[in-house]
């Protein structure tokens, strides 16, 4: 049995990585451990989740979780996107001194100099006392120097030891990981700056352990841009911003104008210490991996044109496919009984809206509403309003079921089905700049992207099929046109039966693919010790 160790950070990186470990463990020759990096909202149901299907699941300091750690109390705030996860230490924290003065220093560089060049002549009986006394001092100057240099950086900035102290810590647990676990595979849902994806990439590398992406989403710039760009603290207001932007570059985007950077800048320079940084920053899984499962040759482009090499370019397609794909294929049957399931009339046909998650305290500038609440009463008023069709909700998967039991006020039914269960089934998909859009496109799926946040992302742009609004007045009549102009329905189905074949190749065969290309890699592996 061969061993895969699978990185989540966020609840969206569980459900494409739990697809990959049931892959994995029917083929029956490999050992599943799930590495749970950061206790996120939603951390108990899928450790509920994985514990009943067998997994191993490790906490985040690489400690196995029992089933009586799934009470997990949620963090006061869910990461939206990308978002800052290293401390933000204050400077109080960060004051660290040098057990020895600069005279001390001198006179241990002294005394090691003279032990390695004696003018006296070394008896055998002396020479391990001088080998023992040469060593003790040229550690204990080295260890003045490095105290010496977070002196430095503190002053520089306060943040900066803090960061370096983190990152080192953050690569040591690494390291204890995948040496304590020993595995064959290494399986990222994403490569990403924010994570301690890099570390887990260098740890594993040590090891000769391969490390491969298989990704959840659509990486695109834009949105780790969109989180930050408002922001005065990672623009080149700070002079610490503009001595980073001068000299590495590659962090720095220019957007809307404004010339920002992903990360604070001490994070940045800590970084950049300990070479951990991608070629590509502000693109997701551009670092040191082996291969990327590329699911589809409209994500193959966007990678090539991103700048990544195509040899680590993998056209494997996903798990998900394999769920549309039967999807398409039992659609009669399985609508019938998700019909019956919620109890809905069976001769209408079905629009399914994935509702979309609460990013307004975030802060978005231009959008129509100042609060979640009445954006989603809007929203289930509109969906409401449709005539002659079901309409199924799909909870985004950071929503609590039990804090959303009010849709079905408004007459809605909420569905707990995989969304690649249900889009197959459905006649029209409602979504807000959701990378599930993507498996409406390639089922030829007619979508609604309500664009209420405005973040105005370009990845379904050039998608006829794919109809992107910003206003409210906007959303309501495409329903209404859509439900009810069938000659409207039918040209943007045929545009998008057109757009289809590009976003995803449902031929039924991609978990095949997929335990190939996880086989192909986990018998290179070299790190493992041999029972």
């Amino acid at each position: 049995m061969k061993r895969a160790l699978l990185h989540v950070y966020i609840d969206t990186h569980f459900i494409e990585l739990i697809r990959v470990a049931r892959l994995l463990r029917d083929s029956k020759r490999y050992d599943i451990l799930f590495y749970f990096e950061y206790h996120y909202g939603a951390l108990e149901r899928d450790l509920k989740i994985a514990f009943a299907e067998g997994f191993v699941c490790l906490d985040k300091a690489g400690n196995p979780f029992t089933t009586t750690d799934v009470s997990i109390p949620a963090p006061a705030a869910i990461l939206e996107a990308a978002v800052d996860v290293m401390p933000s230490v204050t400077p109080d924290h960060l004051s660290v001194r040098p057990k020895l003065g600069f005279r001390a220093w001198i006179i241990s560089n002294w005394l090691a100099f003279k032990i390695r060049y004696p003018k006296v002549h070394r008896s055998a009986a002396l020479a391990p006392l001088i080998l023992c006394a040469r060593a003790f001092f040229k550690t204990l100057s080295a260890i003045h120097y490095a105290i010496s240099w977070v002196n430095l950086l503190a002053r520089i900035h306060p943040e900066i030891p803090g960061q370096i102290i983190y990152l080192y810590h953050q690569a040591k647990l690494a390291r204890k990981l995948i040496a304590e676990n020993q595995p064959d595979v290494v399986i990222l849902p994403e490569g990403n700056i924010a994570y301690a994806t890099a570390s887990l990439t260098r740890a594993a590398h040590q090891r000769k352990v391969p490390v491969l992406i298989v990704p959840f989403t659509i990486a695109n710039a834009s949105e780790l841009a969109e989180a930050y760009w408002h922001n005065p603290d990672y623009g080149m207001g700070p002079r610490l911003n503009r001595f980073v932007a001068k000299w590495f570059p590659k962090w720095v985007l220019t957007y809307k104008g404004l010339r920002i950077l992903p990360l604070r800048s001490a994070q940045i320079i800590a970084m950049e210490f300990f070479r951990l940084s991608p070629p590509l920053p502000w693109i997701i899984n551009s670092g040191n991996i082996d291969a990327i499962a590329v699911e589809s040759d409209r994500m193959r482009e966007y990678y090539l044109q991103a700048g990544l090499p195509a040899h680590k370019l993998a056209a494997i397609g996903t798990l998900a496919d394999d769920n549309l794909f039967r999807g398409k294929v039992n659609a009669a049957t399985n609508r019938a009984r998700l019909y019956e399931e919620l109890d809905l009339p069976v001769e209408l046909p079905l629009l399914l809206c994935a509702l979309t998650p609460d990013q307004i305290r975030t802060g978005r500038a231009g959008c129509d509403f100042s609060n979640y609440a009445d954006l989603i009463d809007f929203w289930l008023k509109t969906l409401a309003d449709v005539r002659n069709y079901n309409v199924i909700v799909k909870l985004h998967p950071r929503m609590k079921l039990e804090d959303f039991s009010f849709v079905e006020q408004y007459g809605l039914k909420i569905s707990q089905w995989d969304t690649a269960d249900l889009i197959p089934l459905c006649d029209i998909y409602v979504a807000s700049v959701s990378a599930t859009i993507r498996w409406a496109i390639s089922c030829g799926k007619p979508v609604v992207n309500y664009d209420v946040y405005r973040f105005r992302y370009e990845d379904f742009s050039d998608v006829k099929g794919v109809i992107t609004i910003e206003e409210q007045r906007e959303f309501i009549d495409t329903l209404k046109r859509l439900c009810n102009d069938s000659a409207f329905l039918t040209k943007i189905i045929s545009a998008q039966a057109l757009e289809a074949p590009r976003w995803a190749n449902l031929d039924g065969r991609s978990s095949i693919r997929m335990l190939q290309f996880i086989d192909a890699y986990a018998h290179r592996c070299q790190g493992r010790l041999p029972p």
